[in-house]
């Protein structure tokens, strides 16, 4: 009974995330990392089970909660680590059985030992393991020789996750054993404090309660006291309050972490305590003590879509978001985290101020009007950037919800499906009208980081429907490559036991090229009613012979996915084979 219970809950979020293998791995790292919301391609990239896998099925790695997929990603994330960054390493295995392994704590021990290094992998190491783990340690070693200096918050998560339960299942000495040999192996090769490594069996009890915690939409506000003011209607106000420092504490964190979700609608990240600013802030919750904090400080910011008053000064907001004020947040988050018990005795008080519209417009006037105070840069105001707007209105009218403002759309109900983000959008234009897929698969947040790449995606002289074809052949051919999953003919899991999803950049470029027979001067005129199921199957097929060809040089499928090389192979389309030479 109990497994068909937690089959229920693996199939629901299978089914969610359009997840067709590796299920109860995919599920169990999704409630793991939970906290960090990782879509689809994050949990896709994660996977290195398979010969060679050294005991992990996953490795999911984050800095400053942000998923890194290369090493050029982080090199770009490399000179905003601070000391007060966080570098999270996951490493998880996964049993479809009723019992704990204790031969696979022994082989993550051993990878441990050989593939945590100062210096390159050696080669003959790169022939024991599969050349995904091989590529994940690499990068894992890069980032701790990198980050130590900066930050002492590097963190291992050891996890095994398997369906039985644990108070049926019996932990061996021998398990246990090489549990504290692992801690005792990280601590030894890279220093890392022993506190800040975990090894944690995750049985179906505790990932049926994870996955049981909703993620926090609703949120309730104290406050000392309050001023309202109603512009155009009583659902277009404001009001400007008091709230002590430890009601705004606990209303920013969830067991003593920050809620980023809190700050998604805000333009920069956490500069670190170092920044004067910040600085001055640490010092005030530290030192003055003869003045209110909200005397010191220009307070916060927040937008929300609705406020509800209720009883005992406290009032009910629905999906906000922090617009200005994350470095006195975070500021605040990091002070106290470390000194709960000043938290306790706390009595000064901080100035909130809340705009309740649910008007995307108004939300961006706000959001640009509070942070000219500080230089901005123009990418980081990109959510606001008219022709963002301008791409929403296009595509709305065309059907699709341009969500440029992360989760703004998600969270009012929208079908998931009918959604790009600003996100994906870079990464589809990239891919499909430009041809760069490996790029786009291999570095998703540099063409929006990088101030060039920006302007050569979103700019006054790309015609306004090449948004909209773009969108559409992307959100066509992934509809299509769901009901290839769920008709049980992806042929790449068949033959090589990999989701044809690491592909799908390629295939939506491959979906363009036909379309528009070869010549992207006729990408204005594609007839998108052309896109059918029977079409994407066939390019399905077409790419995996392709890939095939490749696989020949004994390359490894996961490094032809993310290859320049089957860029090139992909750049002109042999029409004749997708009509029907390889059904």
């Amino acid at each position: 009974m109990n497994n068909q219970i937690l089959n229920s809950y693996v199939e629901n979020f299978c089914d969610q995330y359009d997840i067709g293998v590796n299920k109860f791995l995919l599920f169990s790292t999704y409630q793991i990392c939970k906290k960090n919301k990782l879509d689809e391609n994050m949990l896709i990239d994660s996977v290195v089970e398979g010969g060679g896998d050294g005991g992990f099925d996953s490795i999911v790695i984050l800095v400053d909660k942000k998923y890194i997929y290369s090493l050029n990603e982080f090199n770009e994330y490399l000179e905003s680590i601070n000391e007060n960054s966080k570098v999270e390493l996951f490493f998880i295995q996964t049993k479809e059985t009723s019992g704990i392994k204790e031969n696979a704590f022994m082989k993550m021990k051993d990878a441990f030992q050989n593939l945590l290094v100062e210096n390159h992998i050696p080669e003959n190491l790169k022939l024991q393991y599969n050349p995904i783990l091989i590529e994940k340690f690499e990068l894992i070693n890069e980032i701790i020789v990198k980050s130590a200096p900066k930050t002492t918050n590097i963190y291992f998560n050891i996890a095994y996750a398997y369906t039985g339960r644990k108070n049926k299942d019996s932990l061996s000495l021998g398990a246990k054993n090489k549990m504290e040999s692992i801690v005792s192996i990280i601590v030894a090769k890279t220093y890392v404090k022993k506190e800040n490594i975990s090894v944690e069996i995750y049985d179906s009890t505790k990932l049926i309660d994870i996955a049981n915690k909703s993620i926090q939409k609703d949120y309730i506000i104290k406050y000392q006291t309050i001023f309202k003011m109603n512009y155009c209607s009583n659902s277009e106000n404001g009001f400007v309050m008091n709230m002590s420092l430890k009601d705004y504490y606990n209303l920013i964190t969830q067991d003593n972490e920050i809620l980023d979700e809190l700050f998604e609608g805000n333009i920069r990240d956490f500069e670190g305590q170092t920044v004067e600013v910040n600085k001055n802030i640490k010092d005030t919750l530290e030192k003055v003590f003869n003045a209110d904090f909200w005397w010191l400080n220009n307070g916060v910011t927040m937008i929300v879509d609705s406020y509800s008053p209720l009883p005992n000064d406290s009032a009910k907001v629905v999906n906000p978001i922090i617009v200005n004020g994350l470095q006195t947040s975070y500021t605040i988050f990091n002070y106290f985290k470390e000194n709960l018990d000043k938290l306790e005795q706390e009595n000064r008080n901080i100035l909130l101020k809340i705009i309740n519209t649910n008007d995307i417009n108004v939300a961006d006037m706000i959001i640009s009007s509070t942070n000219r105070q500080n230089p901005v840069k123009p990418a980081q105001l990109k959510a606001t950037d008219p022709i963002q707007k301008d791409i929403e209105q296009i595509l709305f009218n065309n059907g699709i919800y341009y969500e440029r403002r992360k989760n703004y759309y998600r969270n009012r109900g929208i079908d998931k499906h009918k959604i790009v983000t600003l996100e994906n959008l870079a990464q589809y234009l990239e891919s499909i009208y430009y041809g760069n897929c490996s790029g786009a698969r291999n570095n998703p947040t540099s063409l929006l980081k990088s101030d060039k790449l920006y302007k050569k995606l979103f700019n006054e002289e790309i015609k306004p429907n090449i948004y909209t074809i773009t969108s559409k052949i992307a959100l066509e051919t992934l509809d299509y490559l769901r009901k290839i999953k769920k008709n049980d003919a992806d042929i790449f899991n068949k033959k090589y036991s990999v989701s044809l999803d690491i592909f799908k950049f390629y295939l939506m470029r491959m979906v363009a090229l036909v379309l528009c027979d070869n010549n992207l001067d006729n990408y204005l005129t594609i007839d998108l009613e052309l896109i059918n199921y029977d079409l994407v199957v066939n390019i399905v097929n077409y790419l995996e012979s392709i890939v095939s060809k490749i696989l020949e040089e004994n390359d490894n499928i996961i490094n032809v996915s993310k290859s320049k090389e089957l860029d090139n192979s992909i750049q002109k389309i042999d029409i004749s084979k997708i009509n029907g030479v390889l059904v």
